[in-house]
């Protein structure tokens, strides 16, 4: 190739290269030739590759390009799709060949002839099996909700047709048995017209649930659903969040039911009550009708201990005001959900401020508890949301509907409903907003909420707050909290929200009910898991206990120690939780404020022009020449200072330095707060959530050292007393500066230590200290679980010792039950036993 020199030269140098072919396939250059050209005329080199090359040479192939290394994965899928594409045609040769009737001569059941003509060859996909016309109608006496299928003349395919009868089960009386015909409705969502046999000594409904169906109404029903096909649309909805309209729809499509089967069906299920009555039956028969409650965590306390308790409010799970109204209440009661009237009662006697409170202004962007922010923003909404509570393992507790915003009156009482469940436990209770409501009730006197509950905030939510709120609430800071997150809810919220498209429509006893079965379902997985969950709770706290206790060696290097870090984190508590309390002023500075905001009002005066605005300060002038000469009599001041007196030039000094050291101190705190969210930032990467909400906590503690250092700068003090003139943005942000170093207050933040070095310090000691009290409060958990199942066994056990199994068939059939149960509760108390064993001294 050519290589030329710059164009600023006149001349330039083309190198020409002669190559030759290695075995390899790779070229070498074996001479250079240097040639002379003009600038601007095109440069032509001559081809002196070789003009013929040996045989060896042409023939070569280089070798392929080595390929990237392949994961495992891919490895497998690689395989697996190769597979499937090796058999994907012979599996629909196999569909195609068995749709066709079978080359058979002879029954395989009864051996008779079958091309005789008298008889027919029949396939059962149900019996997985061949068989004749007489041999399919006698082997389908007693399974009436098979779907046979047969041949004709012509090959094709269509359904063998056979009395179809429901029976009941055998049994004595002296009554006789009657058929009813209706559709029926199989495990599968198949759809058979049937003869249902019933006895008079009993009712259609009763015979229908002994055989396993539901009937479509509690009188005269028309159909019978197989329990296991509502069962399955009762998870599809808990489960898939998928609304009955809509598992109507797609069974249909599987089944081949016609609009008109579905809309009817559909109506059957809603207008006649039966999946809402079928639901209630399930859950009464799977809990021993309410006995034994899988919504109650095997893990918190029971007796002693602290219960740790989140609450949050959902507002996505509305309620529509021409939803309709229920004829009857909700059939779960109160089980999780508080009367509603009881709740509109409280809340609407509820007294509390209108305003934010003034305590924690820097936490305004939380609108929770805020009332003048709380109006119902959709009118047409009969509920507003619901708010709820759940432990730390994610059990729900309680719950109550809201036809506001998020008032304190909710979470009040919610409160109130905790202590007084809360038998001789203390709560630890994770609120958005623990600082304002903690504020709130102090103010409000509410002595038995915070004498039984400790307030603290969420773990991520508390990002969101300003240091002092974090350093007095949040779950890594408060002592005795362990590992909890305080985010419960929010986990609930995630699985209960997408119910709000089916419950927005609901009569409110029927949206009652949903919500509660959706808990308790949620519960119910939580129950299952509990021996698991707890595991890995111990495992993680293990994990990052170790961690940090590696990482604080690392820090510290041996040049101090665990009571130094302590220290630190009651060094950093000070300096976020000093209160910027209004500045006390003399009377003296006070007078000398009024008179320069008076000759200040008095020059704008001067030179206004418009009438508006000039009514507006004479006004203002007024009212303050009315103070000054207030304080003028109430100070005996006979003649009003002037600007070059001594009494003002010493006050307005006073004055300055008050100003000064105020700002400053603002200041100082703004800066605190400044560095500590900016390292608290630097232990997430961007993108992430809980990233991105700290980065709005810095900007904002930006801001407000901005604009404290405008204002500090645009006052032009006349006075210095040691303190600058002038603040720039990059002395203001150094906590070591020296003039934070002249207040009057101490500050025990000042020492030779980096700062940086400090919070990172404290964060991981933090982290450290809770995990050791997270292995301990899972200490006592594992002992609570395996006594939990235990006492479960023995109450069962006590219950079934005094049954009479000969008293009647009823309790005949609870112990039956009731054994059911004592082997599920056996299983998992040998499970729980078994992965605890080496930890418990039990």
């Amino acid at each position: 190739m050519a290589k030329r020199k710059h164009k600023k030269f006149k001349w330039t140098t083309a190198v020409t290269k002669e190559f030759v072919i290695e075995k390899n396939g790779k070229e070498r250059v074996v001479a250079r030739t240097p040639i002379e050209v003009n600038q601007g005329e095109p440069l032509l080199l001559p081809d002196i590759r070789p003009a013929t090359v040996s045989q060896e040479y042409v023939d070569y192939n280089p070798p392929d390009e080595p390929q990237p290394n392949k994961s495992q994965y891919q490895k497998r899928k690689e395989e697996s799709n190769t597979n499937w594409a090796a058999i994907t045609d012979s599996l629909h040769k196999v569909y195609v060949i068995n749709q066709g009737p079978p080359s058979l001569e002879l029954c395989p059941n009864c051996g008779e002839d079958i091309q005789d003509g008298e008889h027919r060859i029949i396939r059962c996909d149900d019996c997985l099996s061949f068989m004749c016309t007489a041999c399919a109608e006698q082997i389908h006496t007693n399974l009436p909700l098979h779907s046979p299928k047969m041949w004709d003349d012509t090959g094709l395919g269509i359904p063998f047709t056979y009395k179809r009868v429901l029976r009941k089960h055998p049994h004595f009386c002296t009554g006789h048995l009657l058929e009813c015909d209706m559709d029926v409705i199989d495990e599968r969502g198949k759809c058979f017209q049937c003869s249902v046999e019933s006895c008079t000594c009993s009712s259609l409904p009763y015979d229908l649930v002994a055989l396993g169906y539901w009937p479509s109404s509690p009188k005269k029903p028309t159909r019978a659903y197989h329990q296991g096909f509502l069962l399955m649309l009762t998870y599809l909805m808990l489960e898939g969040h998928m609304s009955l309209y809509t598992s109507c729809q797609s069974i249909r499509w599987k089944n081949g039911w016609t609009s008109e089967m579905t809309d009817s069906i559909y109506r059957q299920l809603t207008n006649e009550e039966c999946f809402e009555q079928f639901r209630h039956f399930y859950h009464r028969n799977r809990t021993l009708d309410g006995t034994y409650m899988e919504d109650e965590c095997p893990a918190c306390p029971k007796s002693g201990g602290t219960r740790f308790i989140a609450l949050d409010a959902n507002f996505g799970l509305v309620r529509k005001q021409n939803a309709g109204t229920s004829v009857e209440g909700a059939k779960h009661g109160n089980k999780l959900f508080i009367d509603d009237e009881e709740v509109s009662s409280f809340v609407n006697t509820y007294q509390t401020d209108s305003g934010k409170e003034k305590e924690h202004s820097d936490c305004n962007q939380f609108q929770a508890g805020d009332s003048v922010r709380s109006k119902n923003k959709a009118l047409r909404l009969d509920k507003t949301g619901v708010f709820g509570s759940a432990c730390r393992h994610d059990f729900p507790c309680k719950f109550l509907n809201m036809e506001h915003g998020e008032r304190y009156a909710y979470p009040v009482m919610m409160l109130k409903k905790l202590v007084e469940d809360k038998q001789d436990t203390s709560l630890v209770v994770s609120y958005d907003i623990s600082c304002k409501l903690n504020a709130h009730l102090q103010k409000t006197n509410q002595t038995d909420i915070l004498g039984n509950a400790k307030l603290v905030l969420p773990c991520w939510h508390a990002y969101g707050h300003n240091g002092s709120c974090q350093v007095s609430y949040s779950t890594r800071w408060v002592d005795g909290c362990g590992l909890v997150d305080g985010e419960n809810m929010e986990r609930i919220w995630s699985y209960a929200r997408p119910f709000s498209h089916i419950t927005k429509e609901m009569t409110p006893s029927h949206r009652i009910d949903l919500l509660t079965d959706a808990l308790l379902h949620f519960s119910r997985r939580k129950y299952m898991n509990i021996v698991d969950a707890v595991k890995a709770r111990e495992e993680k706290a293990q994990l990052m206990h170790q961690q940090a206790v590696h990482q604080l060696k690392d820090i510290l290097e041996g040049n101090y120690s665990m009571d130094d870090v302590a220290g630190w984190k009651e060094d950093e508590k000070n300096r976020l939780k000093k209160t910027r309390s209004k500045t006390k002023m003399s009377w003296k500075e006070e007078y000398v404020s009024k008179l320069q905001i008076y000759q200040h009002m008095r020059e704008q005066l001067a030179v206004t022009e418009d009438e508006i605005s000039v009514l507006t300060i004479s006004q203002h002038c007024e009212s303050l020449e009315k103070e000054l000469r207030a304080h003028e009599k109430k100070n005996k001041i006979e003649r009003r200072w002037m600007e070059g007196s001594r009494e003002y030039v010493d006050a307005l000094a006073a004055l300055e330095l008050l100003q000064k050291s105020a700002l400053l101190k603002k200041l100082k705190y703004d800066v605190a707060e400044y560095h500590f969210v900016l390292e608290t930032q630097k232990k997430y990467s961007d993108g992430q959530a809980i990233a991105t909400k700290i980065k709005a906590q810095v900007e904002k503690t930006s801001r407000y050292i901005n604009n404290t250092i405008n204002r500090y700068n645009s006052n032009n003090f006349q006075t210095n007393f040691g303190l600058p003139r002038q603040i720039t943005r990059k002395d203001a942000v150094n906590v070591e500066h020296e003039m934070y170093h002249v207040l009057d207050e101490p500050d025990s933040s000042v020492n030779l230590v980096n700062p940086s070095l400090q919070r990172r310090a404290v964060g991981i000691y933090n982290i450290a200290k809770r995990a050791e009290e997270e292995l301990q409060l899972i200490d006592s958990e594992k002992e609570d679980v395996v006594k939990h199942f235990r006492t479960c066994l023995e109450k069962l056990r006590n219950e079934v010792s005094k049954m009479d199994t000969n008293s009647s068939i009823y309790a005949n059939g609870l112990h039956s039950l009731m054994l059911e149960k004592i082997n599920e509760y056996t299983d998992m108390e040998r499970e729980a036993r078994q992965t605890f064993f080496s930890n418990l001294n039990m």
